[in-house]
């Protein structure tokens, strides 16, 4: 009886803050991302096309004060703001700022973007 070996592409994450590894294996990308969505890691894709991952432990957020980004364990994000958003860094948190107010326009926009009435606005 003969032997047969076959080759396969397999995928997986790892954290880029941590090195920890999804752990598991995919034979389809978008598998892989459509799993690791569900499992609360992050992706981002920077200006260069390069795709990097975050585990839950290491979720990066933009301040809704300062506008700066930060790390922070996403499980534990409403821990700091009794809500999962706004998210605020360190330093608003200990300063006692709460987040910049959202201007008309923006409301209007994103009423928009996500198909809600818009004051009777087309």
């Amino acid at each position: 009886m003969g032997e047969r070996c076959e080759k396969r592409t397999m995928y997986t994450i790892t954290c880029d803050e941590c090195g920890r590894e999804y752990g598991a294996w995919f034979d389809d990308v978008e598998d892989m991302r459509r799993q690791a969505y569900e499992d609360d890691w992050q992706d981002d894709v920077s200006k260069d096309g390069q795709w990097s991952w975050r585990c839950p432990r290491h979720w990066q957020f933009t301040c809704a004060s300062c506008g700066r980004r930060f790390l922070r364990d996403w499980t534990e994000s409403g821990r700091y703001t009794g809500t999962a958003a706004p998210h605020l860094c360190d330093d608003c948190l200990k300063a006692g700022r709460g987040p910049e107010p959202i201007e008309e326009h923006d409301r209007r926009f994103v009423r928009r973007a996500l198909g809600l009435d818009t004051d009777g606005e087309e």
